[in-house]
């Protein structure tokens, strides 16, 4: 399940730094489809944390072998950095999937019937529209440039829902 696409720079390789995102989200996996509760999951990203700067503070340790640790200990704080804020990216996303995956038993066709009958099968309107809905939900209103009037601001809230329902339904098939 693709729950980040992109990630900071780490200290080394690319393939590190995947892994460890991956393990991220693994632990998260469980949660975000109610298998797991917050503190296991937040028990084993703590883990795989710790884990992680262990194995970076043994290298350094060895990359750097004369420095008195101050070389050392500087790299592993930015990677702890880093790693952290990749483990809140990933919790963030996660909490995002696992909200919307509440609506995915919600009927989607009123998106369907508006694309249809009020945009007339129109993609880049309804493009536009897409934009606009995911303003509402994410911000709690849409910007107003496409949605003018009070009657299209309403029309516009009332296909949140649908909006969603589409939008977990397209997140549980990838």
């Amino acid at each position: 399940m693709p729950l980040r696409t992109g990630t900071p720079a780490m200290p080394d390789s690319g393939r590190e730094e995947a892994d460890f995102a991956t393990r991220i989200q693994e632990a998260l996996y469980d949660w975000i489809i109610g298998k797991a509760t917050s503190f296991d999951v937040g028990k084993s990203c703590g883990q795989i944390m710790r884990k992680t700067l262990t194995e970076i503070a043994g290298r350094d340790s060895r990359i750097y072998p004369d420095s008195h640790s101050d070389t050392a200990s500087a790299q592993t704080v930015r990677s702890e950095e880093q790693l952290c804020e990749t483990v809140l990216e990933c919790i963030a996303h996660a909490a995002l999937w696992r909200v919307l995956r509440k609506s995915r038993f919600d009927d989607g066709s009123p998106l369907v019937q508006f694309f249809r009958l009020d945009l007339s099968g129109e993609w880049a309107a309804f493009i536009e529209a897409s934009k606009e809905l995911a303003e509402l939900v994410i911000d709690g209103k849409p910007d107003g440039t496409g949605f003018g009037t009070d009657e299209e601001t309403e029309r516009l809230e009332s296909l949140r829902k649908p909006f969603l329902s589409l939008l977990a339904k397209a997140q549980e098939e990838s």
